[in-house]
């Protein structure tokens, strides 16, 4: 069988597909509905009506909508995307509730409040609909093998990281990846950088260096990178007994195990010469939408929850707190 599928919000990462290259495509949300052998995109939806001439061309035969309740009455979708701006997650979601779905996928950050979160995840949780948050890494098979390699490991002693735009925007997928890997956060501290904030088109957006201490006892350094110069996304995760990291995005992981160092006598190093490198530049959203149907059907279980969602905006609002008491650590 085929899952129905309808996208709320035509937005970038809804249904822009000219933003994406060849080499990662689907990416939008609409391109991966579309395109996923289970799923059928039967309707689309956003308040401006403008956009429907190009979406016609786009995903041609796919209705359009500008209003949710007609939408979900015509089309009866299964599956419901939500890719809106934060603010209005939380009543989005209760509308679609208000219909028999099977399935939601929410943007990040899963809102713009912890409230709002909260309210949100509270009423997918009565109508027992397992509710996804898009922190797209999650889903993807090569980092969560990445994952169970660092756990091969031991116990992983630092971590660090980079991102580009803002802490909402970008810094969310941070939080939450750190998360994924290392577990709940406990504290952290955050420094405004202002010298790396160079974008015009998030406003009130921060970027935040700063420091995560894990309930593990692990710290994790997150730092903001100028996009101007170059955009990165790049992880170090440093165990007892080796290291992974993610580079380009996340689309290639690298592990390394150790040896006896070379230079000291009595000391280990990293076998760093010829790193093992797996991954390719693919679609980080094909993964999403295979996940769903995975857990609709009993194959799998939800990697990235509501409750992951608000963790990650705990994290966020505690940063952001730590910036505004002067860089004190701020506990969660």
């Amino acid at each position: 069988m085929k899952y129905k599928a309808a996208l709320i919000g035509c937005g970038k990462i809804g249904a822009g597909v000219e933003r994406y290259s060849a080499k990662i495509q689907p990416w939008a949300h609409a391109s991966v509905f579309s395109q996923n052998e289970r799923t059928e995109l039967v309707g689309l939806m956003d308040n401006m009506a403008d956009k429907k001439e190009k979406l016609s061309k786009d995903f041609p035969g796919v209705p359009f909508f500008t209003d949710v309740d007609e939408m979900m009455k015509r089309v009866q979708p299964e599956i419901v995307s939500i890719a809106t701006l934060p603010e209005s997650h939380a009543e989005i979601v209760e509308k679609v509730l208000a219909y028999p779905v099977k399935a939601i996928l929410c943007e990040k950050p899963i809102a713009h409040s912890l409230e709002a979160a909260e309210r949100l995840v509270a009423a997918c949780k009565a109508k027992n609909v397992p509710l996804f948050i898009n922190h797209i890494r999650r889903f993807d098979p090569e980092i969560r093998t990445a994952k169970k390699r660092l756990s091969e490991m031991g116990e992983v002693m630092q971590a660090h990281s980079y991102y580009t735009r803002g802490i909402h925007n970008n810094g969310t997928h941070v939080l939450d990846l750190l998360r994924f890997f290392l577990g709940d956060i406990v504290s952290v501290v955050g420094v405004r950088n202002q010298k790396t904030e160079n974008y015009s088109d998030l406003p009130g957006e921060m970027n935040i260096d700063g420091l995560l201490t894990f309930a593990s006892g692990a710290q994790a350094a997150i730092q903001t990178i100028n996009s101007d110069a170059y955009s990165i996304f790049d992880f170090d995760f440093l165990a007892k007994g080796g290291k992974v990291a993610l580079r380009h995005f996340g689309f290639r992981v690298e592990d390394m195990g150790t040896k006896p160092c070379s230079a000291f006598v009595g000391h280990k190093e990293l076998v760093d010469e010829a790193p093992h490198s797996s991954g390719q530049v693919r679609s980080f959203m094909a993964p999403v939408v295979t996940h769903i149907v995975d857990c609709l059907e009993g194959r799998d279980t939800p990697v990235s929850t509501g409750e992951d969602g608000i963790a990650a905006l705990k994290a966020i609002e505690a940063m952001i707190k730590s910036v505004n008491e002067g860089g004190r650590v701020v506990m969660i």
